[in-house]
């Protein structure tokens, strides 16, 4: 994955003209100031994760934290079919109800506004686009495999290995700047993720649902580095 490139890409493709605006010294510098590099590789993911669980911090706030991302992680390792359209929606749910579940937790224990906007509306957003994803799964429970399969299936998983191992920042107690520092690559998981559904996707619903997110997460991404930014973090 190519972590806030990606967005700053998809911003000029998507008609964002607000992104380079706000990316005041290019897109790759923001990324390594907000948050330490991640460890590449399953293997090492799973030693980051439990090394991550071991540092949580004791205050409510941190450890619903870490119980979110535990929980999203479980649920998104799925068994991908090489089906495009089908594995978005079944990877994207549980990517959207972490979404969800972080945000609640930023609610519930975060103080700054601009946070509790920005978690609101991911809140209100998300559990739409879940609704959305849940009938056309209904609609469309079995999908057959497409000639690209093996392509398909490993970018979904490279995606998620990225993800997860980029999401195994330190919690700190603060629960806004924690919710802002994980929500940035757990937003990039979900960019990279509509980038392979429009190149391999066929379902026309799906396509714009693919375009929707890629277009509205990327602008909170530039949001939550703006945020990052000011708290000197």
């Amino acid at each position: 994955m190519k972590k806030l490139l990606t967005a700053f890409a998809l911003a000029g493709a998507f008609a964002l003209p607000a992104l380079a605006q706000h990316n005041h010294g290019g897109a790759a510098q923001p990324q390594q100031n907000q948050r330490p590099a991640a460890g590449h590789g399953m293997h090492g993911q799973m030693h980051g994760q439990q090394g991550a669980q071991a540092r949580t911090p004791a205050d409510p706030a941190s450890q619903a934290y870490a119980a979110a991302n535990a929980k999203m992680h479980k649920e998104m390792a799925i068994a991908f079919t090489g089906n495009a359209d089908a594995d978005f929606v079944r990877g994207m749910i549980p990517h959207h109800q972490g979404a969800v579940d972080m945000a609640e937790i930023a609610l519930k224990f975060g103080k700054d506004e601009a946070v509790r906007k920005l978690a609101t509306d991911i809140v209100a957003a998300q559990r739409t686009e879940i609704a959305q994803m849940q009938a056309w799964l209904a609609k469309n429970a079995s999908m057959p495999a497409s000639s690209n399969a093996k392509t398909v299936i490993e970018a979904y998983e490279e995606i998620n290995e990225q993800m997860h191992a980029d999401m195994n920042t330190p919690l700190t107690g603060d629960a806004d700047a924690d919710f802002m520092r994980g929500m940035i690559p757990h937003h990039e998981g979900a960019i990279e993720m509509a980038k392979v559904l429009l190149r391999y996707g066929a379902d026309a619903e799906l396509r714009k649902l693919g375009e929707a997110v890629a277009r509205s997460q990327t602008a909170e991404v530039v949001m939550m580095i703006g945020w990052l930014r000011g708290k000197g973090l």
